[in-house]
């Protein structure tokens, strides 16, 4: 009872409002010189820039809640520190004490330390109450058992557990007035694809259900340093979103984000991580970062990474890069670059999409495709027709395809055949199911290649 009156104490002082922050806007509240943030709804995350310009010992009060039948946190806290990026304190770093009032909320009084610099305080509601079936893991045999017969269930509805939840940080007693001092959100923070600190391309802030892509040349071979933050299944290294950099001459990967190269992130253990250096030959390429329609920057389903903001793909410099090596590149020239004559990729359900290539003279001319088919026949459609008659002069049959990998329906196509010169347009046709980013059933292992994609034979 006694870890408790410091936070009952602060329960009854009358603060603002917090604001809700979707991917790092400021959501604070401030009395003489202490930050506290309170009662997210489900899915919120609520953040508050802070400066510290001189050493500085900190007093924290947190509750947080864990749900029912598992060890990850319903609504959790922590701190980052801007420069690193990293967190220094954290309510679910460690096991904490039980609040005497409910065995789901968890309690924190502590004192902390910071060096000079600047941060931002974190609160986070979920989303999912039940997180785990019973008796998964046999060391919380008794506590599963607690669970199944407690009358607490708040699963239909979280809030009033989230609206018990906060986190207050304040100078110890003895600091000087302005320690701690409140900042306002960096300009574009909310906003996808702004860059991050010293980062030479940035796919970060990424939303659900988004694919973004950014062209750029290497002047030279280069070593570059990616960062990539992704989702991936449960207690699995199998990803959700998906990050490559693409050769733009021949449209292959050059680098891939393999999930067994990732590690935690931090927050819910679905959230991984990639670092670490690439070296690429000279040439133009295309960087992807692709996101499936849940837990990703702005709309969270479960603790986000620690931090928030770099969720997605980032390039940095390297080892021996220098400035000017990596330059910005429009899409469209990257794409269209030599042999590369229609890209029909990431084709999603429903879409009806074209692209008219000319051959000046007669070429052999090699076909990709990857499209849904099931029995003997293809759900979605591709060919490839004159543009001045229409008249077909290739089109994807069934008994030409073989498996993709995923789904028994995921099909795959490649072979080559004879254009004569001509103006030609290919197009791809998906009907309304299973397709890119909306899957009924299990993708193939390369989704962002769903479509056709049309090269010179050789290239």
């Amino acid at each position: 009872m006694k870890r408790l009156l410091p936070i009952l104490a602060l329960l009854a002082l009358p603060w603002p409002a917090a604001v809700v922050a979707g991917g790092g806007a400021p959501a604070t509240a401030a009395r003489d010189g202490a930050l506290r943030l309170e009662k997210p709804r489900a899915g919120e995350l609520l953040a508050a820039p802070f400066a510290v310009g001189a050493p500085l010992e900190v007093a924290i009060e947190a509750v947080g809640c864990v749900p029912k039948l598992s060890d990850e946190y319903l609504a959790t806290a922590w701190i980052l520190d801007a420069a690193t990026r990293r967190a220094v304190w954290s309510l679910d770093a460690r096991e904490r004490d039980l609040s005497p009032d409910d065995r789901y909320l968890r309690v924190a009084s502590e004192r902390l330390r910071l060096a000079p610099g600047r941060y931002v305080l974190y609160l986070f509601g979920g989303t999912q109450w039940r997180l785990e079936p019973p008796f998964r893991r046999f060391s919380n045999v008794l506590n599963d058992i607690a669970d199944l017969i407690s009358r607490d269930n708040p699963g239909q509805d979280p809030q009033p557990y989230l609206d018990r939840c906060f986190v207050a940080v304040s100078p110890a007693p003895g600091a000087p007035a302005g320690a701690l001092v409140p900042l306002p959100a960096p300009a574009g923070a909310t906003a996808p694809g702004e860059p991050a600190a010293g980062a030479l391309l940035d796919l970060s802030r990424a939303p659900g259900d988004t694919a973004l892509a950014r062209a750029f040349r290497l002047a030279r071979p280069t070593t570059l340093r990616v960062r990539a933050y992704a989702e991936a299944a449960r207690d699995s290294t199998r990803l959700h979103d998906w990050a490559w950099i693409e050769d733009a001459a021949t449209g292959a990967p050059a680098w891939l984000l393999d999930g067994a190269a990732t590690r935690p992130a931090g927050g819910a253990r679905k959230n991984r991580l990639f670092e670490g250096e690439v070296s690429l030959p000279a040439g133009d390429y295309v960087a992807h970062f692709v996101t499936d329609d849940t837990h990703a920057w702005g709309a969270w389903n479960a603790v986000p990474p620690v931090d928030p903001d770099a969720w997605g793909l980032a390039l940095f410099p390297g080892a021996g890069c220098s400035p000017g090596d990596l330059q910005p590149l429009a899409l469209d020239a990257a794409r269209r670059g030599p042999g590369r004559l229609a890209v029909l990729t990431m084709a999603r359900n429903g879409e009806d999409r074209r692209q008219e290539f000319t051959l000046d003279r007669a070429a052999r001319v090699h076909l990709e495709a990857l499209l849904e088919g099931l029995g003997d026949s293809m759900s979605d459609r591709a060919w490839i027709a004159e543009s001045a008659t229409g008249r077909k002069v290739w089109t994807l049959d069934y008994d030409v395809t073989e498996p993709a990998g995923g789904a028994a329906k995921n099909r795959r196509f490649a072979g080559d055949i004879e254009l004569p010169a001509g103006r030609y347009t290919a197009r791809v046709r998906c009907d309304d199911s299973h397709a890119f980013g909306a899957w009924n059933a299990d993708p193939p292992p390369e989704p962002w290649r769903w479509g056709l994609v049309v090269t010179l034979a050789g290239r």
